[in-house]
């Protein structure tokens, strides 16, 4: 028979997998992708193929797009 423990007692399960700072991170570059996502459907797609300016967003949308891959 195995002895039952109350239900206030405390299991420990070790030291947590992930630290504050990794955790932050892997959320703060989850959310820039998702940010980087919807910046290039409402922003870049519905911009002419003709629009100068287009070009501008585009080098700008990959940039930033290069420096969070980077850091992933």
């Amino acid at each position: 028979m195995t002895a039952r423990r109350s239900p206030d007692a405390h299991v420990d399960y070790g030291p947590p997998r992930y630290g504050h700072f990794r955790a932050a991170s892997h959320w703060m570059l989850a959310g820039a992708v998702i940010a980087m996502l919807i910046s290039g459907f409402l922003l870049v797609a519905p911009m002419a193929e003709s629009d100068p300016a287009k070009v501008a967003v585009v080098g700008m949308h990959m940039i930033i797009g290069l420096t969070i891959a980077l850091f992933c």
